[in-house]
C-alpha cells in the first residue's frame, strides 16, 4: 500500500464544510505509482484500436451510470453549480 505522510482535506467552497481527507503519498509511494502509470500507458499504447475503443465506451457508460454522485462530488469539492457539474461529467 501507499504510506501517507500527510493528507489534504477537501472543503466545500460554498459552505466551508469539511469533506473527505485524501492522504498524500511519500516519495517511495509516488515512485511506485508513477512506475505503475508508466507501465499502464505503455500497455495502452500497444493495445489494438478496437480494444481501446471498447474501453472508452465502457468508461463512458460507467461515467453515465455514476453521473449524479460524480456531479455532487464536483459541486462539494469545487463549488461548481450542479448543472455545470453534470455537464462536466457528460463530457
Amino acid at each position: 500500500g501507499y504510506v501517507a505522510t500527510m493528507s489534504f482535506r477537501a472543503v466545500d467552497p460554498m459552505t466551508g464544510a469539511a469533506g473527505r481527507d485524501v492522504p498524500a503519498l511519500d516519495a517511495p509511494a509516488r515512485e511506485r505509482l508513477l512506475d505503475t502509470v508508466s507501465r499502464a500507458q505503455s500497455a495502452w499504447r500497444h493495445a489494438p484500436l478496437d480494444a481501446r475503443c471498447r474501453t472508452i465506451e465502457w468508461l463512458g457508460a460507467e461515467l453515465a451510470a455514476r453521473r449524479e454522485p460524480l456531479a455532487l462530488a464536483l459541486t462539494q469539492e469545487m463549488g461548481k453549480p450542479v448543472t455545470a457539474a453534470r455537464a462536466e461529467v457528460d463530457k
